[in-house]
């Protein structure tokens, strides 16, 4: 017999035997060696929505400990687009109450392939891959999406909302609880969406953390029209957290992007005096959807009643051309499918924002847009 083996097996259970005697005993007296230290929670599980709302309102409006947080820029913004094989380089840039800036750029040439923005008259968007400037005033928003097919449901007034700069108004919101485990709350807040029908302006709130974990918009019936998730708080230098890991998703359109935000600079002096970065980019053909969808709607008014007592109408109501490079491309309001959902243009969004070749013409990329110094 091959007595090290036995002694080892012997010696193994032995040593099993007395950690089972030692955990029931511990069990027994009431006392666990082997319980794991809990962070306490940031807010009461018993909190009501007035003080809940005042808690992440302070870290927007500041106190006497902070001065809030009015405007926040980063150039070092890192995207991942699904279906884009590699990550593409982006900045970002947010002032409170309308001001947004989104660059992305070509990861090869370094030139810009996608500029998002917003300021205090009107939001607009250009890509390369389609290289007119389609904008509109904010209060035209709403009619654009009503009469046109967009790749996208874009809320500039949601996105200011889910990038912290917008204070919440406690009387919109409805609080739920979940169960006491999950230590989430839920705040329900009924807005009138672009698309004239009632929408839920849904947030998730980790009581744990004390931050906003998921912002929604959401149609009554609990469809989903836009979600980001935030993640990874971090507290700045001069300001509250920020959450550094953005996933933006639209369910419609099968988009999903996720930021991952670094070096954030917060409540820069340099960047409340910078006029330029709030002014619509000049690449090219200016193409003001707003105005477009108010002379189609009058349009399809005027004509709507002679179609109906014509075979030969030139213009069926409901449709919209809208141009392109290669001429006018009829959208037909009255033809959606499933697979192209009141709001969206019939084709991926993610061609938008794949790399360009390295050769091609690029846009540089401004000065603001720069990575600054990491900040400590």
């Amino acid at each position: 017999m091959d007595v090290a083996p036995l002694n080892t097996r012997i010696t193994c259970a032995g040593l099993l035997a007395v950690i089972a005697i030692s955990w029931c005993g511990c069990a027994a007296s009431g006392w666990n060696r082997w319980t794991f230290r809990q962070t306490p929670s940031v807010l009461s599980p018993d909190i009501s929505k007035t003080e809940l709302i005042a808690h992440l309102n302070r870290g927007i409006l500041g106190d006497e400990s902070h001065p809030g947080l009015s405007s926040w820029r980063s150039g070092s913004v890192r995207l991942r687009v699904d279906g884009v094989p590699m990550g593409l380089p982006a900045s970002i840039a947010v002032k409170a109450p309308t001001n947004l800036r989104l660059l992305v750029s070509n990861p090869i040439s370094g030139g810009q392939e996608v500029d998002i923005g917003s300021n205090e008259e009107r939001f607009w968007i250009w890509s390369k891959e389609q290289p007119q400037v389609m904008t509109a005033r904010h209060e035209d928003v709403s009619l654009a999406l009503e009469e046109l097919q967009m790749p996208v449901h874009i809320h500039p007034k949601w996105l200011m909302e889910v990038f912290g700069v917008v204070p919440l108004n406690a009387d919109e919101y409805e609080m739920s609880r979940s169960s006491p485990e999950s230590g989430l709350v839920t705040l329900v807040a009924v807005r009138q969406s672009p698309l004239g029908e009632d929408v839920e302006r849904v947030m998730k709130v980790d009581l744990r953390q004390g931050h906003i974990v998921e912002h929604s918009l959401q149609l009554p019936g609990g469809t989903v029209l836009a979600r980001a998730q935030l993640d990874r708080y971090t507290p700045t230098e001069n300001g509250p957290s920020l959450p550094l890991l953005v996933t933006l998703e639209w369910p419609d359109a099968r988009m999903r992007m996720v930021m991952d935000i670094r070096n954030p600079e917060v409540n820069s002096p340099a960047m409340a005096r910078n006029v330029s970065l709030w002014q619509m980019p000049g690449h090219g053909e200016v193409v003001d959807i707003g105005q477009l969808a108010r002379s189609h709607r009058q349009q399809t008014e005027q004509e709507i009643l002679p179609a109906m007592h014509s075979r030969n109408s030139v213009s069926k109501p409901g449709q919209f051309r809208l141009p392109d490079s290669s001429g006018d491309v009829p959208v037909d309001k009255t033809e959606r499918t499933a697979a192209a959902p009141a709001g969206t243009m019939e084709f991926d969004a993610r061609p938008m924002l794949s790399p360009a070749p390295a050769t091609a013409a690029a846009s540089p990329v401004p000065e603001w847009a720069r990575d600054p110094a990491p900040q400590k």
